[in-house]
């Protein structure tokens, strides 16, 4: 009886010893093929935009080491891109580092030093000229180095900064003909963006619609609009053309460092 026993005691023994180095054996497994534990892909899903500093001083020489095709810039973009009159998600900074990692991240300034909301990113584009984004930073937290401690801080908010608008800005001079191609109290909002796909539409302002066009290093073009008809067939008509300094309109474009300009072709 008691050998019995034994021979009992040493197969649980056996088979408990199996099972140990089996589950070890699973979890190296799951180790070696990327899963990881539960803290690890925890980790992975953490934002990583804090990782990010605003850098005012290095030149855009020195940033950007990555020539992008234009056309592939502007594919994605116009795909990712939803109508503001429409629900969904705008493109996040995440997304966008995906495809395109982000190179460089100004925190953009107005000409008297006033502080701007106003920060862009750069591409350096392969046809030439410089392809910017231009963030929108409605978020609780400013985008800094101290964001990463309150990243498990389940009392504060934080929302990842997404596009506000994008534009492609060539090296030869624009050659926008709105005096002549664009008429008061006719021409509409669609024509605007035939001749400057690019332009800017600010609807936040208290007086109204407007929208603004780089022209060149000192100058934004302004155009007001009236809005006539009903819910979705309102049209916007132009209502005033003006010129204005860029670095004191309420445009993204004002926010550029003049550094940050393309190069003009000699």
């Amino acid at each position: 009886m008691k050998k019995k026993m034994k021979l009992q005691w040493l197969f649980a023994t056996i088979c408990l010893t199996i099972a140990i180095l089996s589950t070890s054996c699973q979890s190296e497994s799951s180790s070696e093929h990327g899963l990881g534990s539960i803290v690890d892909r925890e980790k992975k899903r953490e934002p990583f935009w804090d990782k990010y500093t605003l850098d005012d001083f290095v030149s855009k020489e020195e940033a950007l080491t990555v020539d992008y095709d234009l056309n592939e810039l502007l594919s994605f973009f116009k795909e990712n891109n939803p109508d503001e009159e429409l629900e969904g998600e705008k493109l996040s900074f995440s997304q966008v580092n995906l495809v395109f990692p982000v190179e460089i991240i100004r925190s953009g300034r107005f000409s008297d030093g006033r502080s701007s909301v106003g920060r862009y990113s750069i591409y350096k584009v392969h046809q030439g000229g410089l392809f910017y984004l231009f963030w929108d930073n409605s978020y609780t937290l400013n985008w800094n180095n101290d964001m990463s401690a309150f990243i498990h801080d389940s009392t504060v908010s934080i929302s990842e900064p997404s596009v506000k608008l994008y534009a492609y800005l060539p090296a030869d001079k624009r050659n926008l003909d709105f005096d002549t191609s664009i008429t008061v109290g006719v021409s509409t909002a669609d024509d605007v963006t035939k001749i400057d796909p690019y332009a800017e539409f600010n609807t936040l302002l208290s007086y109204g619609i407007v929208s603004y066009s780089f022209l060149d290093e000192s100058t934004v073009v302004r155009i007001e609009y009236d809005s006539t008809g009903v819910d979705n067939s309102k049209i916007l008509v132009v209502k005033d053309i003006s010129y204005v300094n860029r670095t004191d309109s309420y445009s993204c474009f004002g926010d550029i460092f003049p550094s940050d300009l393309p190069d003009e072709k000699p």
